[in-house]
């Protein structure tokens, strides 16, 4: 549960994903896009306690072996391996054609 007020990409919400917990944050948290409702976790106002509160049981009440699942896949496109690529086809196409 990250309720946070301000957070450009909280790396915790890909490394709770990673180790296959759902999670729940803010729409302050510009990981939030990532947030699946009903799969993978939450998103609520940081400071709306009741939806906090009713996103924590939401959680509870899904299967749990289908939200590790769905949290483990949540992390799968940002693994290292991933990310480098991604970053050498950005220097790639920034060179251009030699």
């Amino acid at each position: 549960v990250l309720p946070t007020l301000y957070e450009p990409f909280g790396n915790v919400i890909l490394e709770a994903f990673a180790s296959g917990l759902p999670v729940i944050t803010s729409t302050r948290n510009g990981a939030a896009e990532l947030v699946r409702p009903d799969v993978n976790g939450y998103v609520c106002d940081a400071l709306d306690t009741a939806g906090l509160t009713d996103a924590m049981r939401r959680i509870m009440a899904l299967d749990p072996q289908a939200r590790r699942a769905a949290a483990r896949a949540s992390a799968e496109p940002f693994a290292i391996e991933a990310m480098a690529e991604r970053l050498l086809m950005l220097y790639r196409s920034l060179i251009g054609p030699r």
